[in-house]
């Protein structure tokens, strides 16, 4: 336990492993090809979590199409225009200096992006 003042008022705390939750509809999703798969899981955790997330047991890192939300309370995948690559299991892990957790998600992309060619007529 810890105790802290804050506006000459004393305050409690208790220091936890991190608890992961989320809306269990963005578990064993399917999405079609171009779409955005978005991950939200809300995290509970005193002292705050590192949160690193997996495909497939690789770590993702942001790019041109892959963004990470982190804060205190919740941290957010986003994957835009998603392929079949973007099939399997996605793992988020939190961790602080009490404890680790961890929750497994899974997603499915169906179908394939169609690509549109400009034509220029040249005359």
């Amino acid at each position: 336990m810890f105790y802290f003042m804050y506006s000459n008022i004393p305050h409690y705390y208790f220091p936890g492993k991190p608890i992961l939750t989320y809306d269990k509809a963005i578990n064993n999703q399917t999405l079609k090809a171009g779409h955005s798969l978005v991950l939200n899981v809300n995290i509970e955790a005193t002292p705050a979590a590192k949160v690193t997330w997996f495909h497939n047991d690789k770590q993702i890192s942001q790019s041109g199409t892959v963004t990470i939300e982190t804060e205190d309370t919740f941290s957010r995948l986003t994957i835009k225009g998603v392929t079949g690559k973007n099939t399997g299991t996605y793992r988020i892990e939190a961790e602080n200096k009490v404890g680790k957790a961890s929750e497994d998600l899974k997603a499915t992309v169906i179908g394939k992006i169609k690509k549109l060619f400009k034509v220029f007529i040249i005359q």
